[in-house]
């Protein structure tokens, strides 16, 4: 019994994930400008470079910037999947003609999305940010917007691209690892920040 509660939740919750990527995929155009575009990481390939999602992230972001919606951008993700660091990857594999180095600020040591909006803070507080653009991946979108609600900083969330530009195996492991880790923190709930200068809103 237990065992097809849990299948059942798992679904659920998968459904609840599709269902909010393509709804915004679907409402989505371009957001309002904002102080600040935050790029959240994506694991590096083993060879150094992106994976296909963390392109298609980045040239979302780099649309943002040839749009001027910001003229800040900052990018979260530290060495997870393996040596390579996600921020410091993704900066250099951006187009520099679209924003000056002093406008790039790199957060290099998160390894999840609750340690990207709390490491990101500091540096979106000492820049003086009140509302940012945040590009992640349609099935992290929803994960993604209740951890960054905490911080007492507006944010529109943007789905980087649409399920038809990436491969369906990557599409397929995305919803996968969402899906259990959206379980998860259902379950038991989202950690606290540890950031010193992070003050959750109510």
């Amino acid at each position: 019994m237990i065992k097809w509660i849990f299948i059942y939740g798992v679904l659920i919750t998968a459904l609840i994930l599709f269902g909010s990527g393509m709804a915004l995929l679907d409402s989505q155009c371009n957001p309002n400008p904002a102080d600040a575009i935050v790029l959240l990481g994506n694991p590096i390939n083993d060879d150094g470079s992106l994976s296909s999602e963390g392109r298609l992230k980045l040239e979302k972001a780099e649309e943002f910037l040839h749009l001027k919606l910001a003229d800040k951008l900052v990018i979260c993700g530290g060495a997870v999947k393996n040596k390579f660091v996600e921020a410091e990857v993704l900066a250099q594999n951006l187009d520099p003609n679209l924003i000056g180095k002093e406008n790039i600020y790199l957060e290099t040591n998160s390894q999840n999305t609750v340690e990207n909006a709390d490491l990101a803070y500091p540096i979106l507080k000492e820049l003086g940010v009140k509302k940012i653009i945040i590009v992640t991946i349609p099935f992290h979108t929803k994960r993604a917007k209740e951890i960054f609600d905490r911080l007492p900083i507006e944010n529109e969330m943007v789905a980087a691209y649409r399920l038809t530009e990436n491969p369906i195996f990557n599409n397929f492991k995305s919803l996968v690892r969402e899906t259990l880790a959206y379980a998860y923190y259902l379950i038991f709930g989202y950690p606290a920040f540890e950031g010193e200068e992070v003050e959750e809103e109510d």
